[in-house]
């Protein structure tokens, strides 16, 4: 989906900055010692401190903040999308729940954004203590950080070329970070993307869908 123009969003997070939601996702919290090397088990790639992004659109992104606490992000289509959910979050559920290892829907809890584009740097060294060079934070990466008061988690994930971000925050402070963001970007010419350009090339290989079909991927975060 996008806001009308999707070849001027993919314009937008080519020259400035592109912010928008990825799209809908279903989230699992997995906590608990050994939580880490249950994932592995499960034949998910997990490395502590760093996300692991799905090999496709409709896979699982594993985000290992911890040994013992991650989070897995899962493509939930809506109605409608010809994007077929082939994950199953039951079983998924079922592989994670290892001795100590709690497993917790957590999707009403979170929401994901992305910024991406040459001067997503700029905008963010302006609202984040940290260093987040390319020298200090490489690709896929997660920091925990505060962005206008807000508990983040950042990782670092470039779109090909591009540098990009990710954010998980909490759902009731989502609105208001989106607000920041669009306020104190206005100077880097910072626009909202629909999720359209933000979907990585090949992201949609073995979702069962053709890249034409994109246009019908659904905007927003749950």
């Amino acid at each position: 989906m996008s806001y009308g123009d999707p070849d001027g969003e993919r314009a937008t997070i080519a020259t400035s900055i592109g912010l928008g939601e990825p799209g809908l996702f279903d989230k699992l919290r997995v906590c608990g010692p050994g939580a880490l090397a249950e994932a592995r088990v499960a034949g998910l790639r997990a490395e502590r401190g760093r996300i692991a992004p799905a090999d496709d659109i409709a896979g699982v992104n594993v985000w290992a903040i911890a040994d013992d606490e991650l989070l897995l992000l899962v493509f939930a289509p809506p109605p409608g999308s010809p994007i077929e959910q082939v994950v199953s979050l039951p079983a998924l559920t079922a592989s994670l729940a290892g001795e100590g290892v709690a497993v917790t829907d957590v999707s009403s809890g979170w929401s994901v954004l992305r910024l991406v584009g040459p001067r997503v740097r700029s905008l963010l060294e302006e609202l984040v203590v940290s260093d987040l060079s390319t020298d200090a934070v490489e690709d896929l990466e997660i920091l925990q950080v505060t962005i206008a008061n807000c508990r983040v988690l950042l990782a670092r994930r470039d779109h090909g070329v591009l540098p990009g971000f990710t954010l998980l925050v909490a759902r009731d402070e989502a609105e208001h970070l989106w607000d920041v963001l669009v306020e104190r970007g206005a100077a880097d010419d910072l626009k909202p993307v629909g999720g359209l350009a933000l979907i990585p090339d090949g992201a949609l290989r073995g979702a069962g869908v053709a890249a034409a079909s994109s246009d019908s991927s659904a905007d927003g975060a749950r």
